[in-house]
């Protein structure tokens, strides 16, 4: 999924998020401000910890983390999903956002961020049908009571604006609830409910295990017949462990078809190797204020963004096959950058269930592997004609290595 257009934001979600914030959108970076903010933003950092998840309902109540948060988290965390809908809508699920009423469920919704990630999509995206507003029912459920309200104000603010203007009309519910209590699989939602689109952003990092055969369950009993269930996650090495234990839970415990990004449903060749895992990267321009944080903080996110994810739907479909019409097995996602050597170009190459080094030695270049120096991360590939090596496979004169160009995923939804 390498980008192939740099994604954005648009500046009316850049005005609301910092009149909510209390801030103007241009605020100079050498501001008593920016520096403020800078420094909460690394204490967020600093307070997370990986190996726990988010310190119990600590980080928000008084509201002093709020505001950096929404400025710099959120941004970064909500564009993270669009390349995932291009996936979907790309593939045979490519009607599915133009479901009038469309029923969306965002599952640990922290101040609202994969909501406002969807109404972004829709509003640049998904044409109006037949002229009229494009119906959309929000479910927004997070255990902290902050950011509940912060949900309510950030989405009804969002879609009250001129930004939308007859493309979308929701309706909302924020409930506050966690899914690690005992009464909320059974109790939250009504046993006919079933949701269109539902998202789990950020949440499988904080969770004991003991409660993915619950959401798995839960799942499959509420998605609709022609949805879609995305799971993203930060892509640090230890959180895209986690996801990836829950990935296998709901492909053994449910009825759910693995999606994407994984060409096949089989054991992941990363599994039980410990400094090895797989995530994205997405490169964006973000907000202004961003670039200005990052030049306090050190933090990258002005460089790209780090993230994990899968997709399961309810149909046997996949993307590959829906896109090139060609097997699954035929096909390899790159999931490394170009690694340029003295004299060689290498990638690191996965079709679901092997794992796999393609060389390229610069002598060896020629016109049936001219996609090679231009692959990377994400990409959906075929090769033919590669020897095998001890460890490794090499492209020779005669090989063919070609990106698969039918799917073009990361457009900005703003283009």
């Amino acid at each position: 999924m390498k980008s192939k257009a740099c994604v954005t934001i648009s500046p009316e979600l850049e005005n609301i998020l910092c009149s909510f914030c209390g801030l103007d959108r241009h605020f100079k970076s050498d501001s008593r401000i920016t520096k403020q903010l800078a420094r909460l933003i690394k204490e967020i950092a600093d307070t997370y910890q990986p190996a726990s998840g988010r310190p119990g309902d600590t980080l928000f109540p008084g509201g002093r983390f709020l505001p950096p948060y929404v400025l710099y988290y959120l941004p970064a965390n909500l564009v993270k999903l669009f390349p995932v809908i291009d996936e979907l809508v790309h593939g045979t699920l490519s009607d599915f956002l133009k479901k009038n009423p469309l029923s969306f469920l965002d599952l640990g919704c922290g101040p609202g961020t994969f909501s406002l990630g969807l109404l972004e999509y829709l509003v640049k995206k998904v044409p109006c049908v037949a002229g009229s507003r494009h119906r959309v029912s929000f479910w927004a459920v997070d255990r902290v009571k902050e950011n509940i309200q912060a949900a309510e104000t950030l989405i009804t603010t969002y879609l009250s604006s001129g930004v939308v203007k007859n493309a979308v009309f929701g309706q909302t519910r924020f409930l506050q609830h966690s899914v690690t209590a005992s009464y909320f699989y059974e109790k939250v939602f009504p046993e006919h409910l079933c949701f269109d689109l539902i998202v789990a952003g950020n949440i499988v990092n904080e969770l004991d295990q003991k409660y993915f055969p619950h959401i798995a369950d839960f799942l499959e009993k509420h998605l609709s017949p022609r949805g879609a269930v995305v799971l993203i996650d930060p892509g640090t090495q230890h959180s895209s462990k986690k996801l990836l234990r829950l990935r296998d839970i709901i492909i053994k415990k449910t009825s759910l078809n693995l999606y994407a990004p994984c060409l096949q449903a089989a054991p992941c060749p990363l599994q039980e190797t410990a400094g090895g895992w797989c995530h994205e990267k997405l490169f964006w321009a973000p907000p202004e204020w961003i670039t200005r944080i990052d030049e306090y903080t050190g933090f990258t996110k002005r460089k790209g963004l780090k993230f994990s994810y899968f997709t399961f739907v309810k149909e046997n479909a996949h993307l590959a096959p829906a896109l090139h019409h060609a097997p699954t097995k035929a096909l390899w996602r790159v999931v490394s950058y170009l690694i340029k050597n003295k004299g060689e170009e290498r990638l690191h190459l996965c079709n679901g269930k092997d794992r796999i080094l393609l060389r390229r030695l610069c002598k060896n270049a020629s016109e049936g592997t001219v996609d090679f120096a231009g692959a990377g991360r994400g990409d959906l590939v075929r090769f033919d004609g590669a020897i095998s090596k001890h460890g490794f496979f090499d492209l020779t004169k005669e090989s063919l290595f070609t990106i698969c160009r039918a799917f073009q995923p990361h457009n900005d939804p703003g283009s």
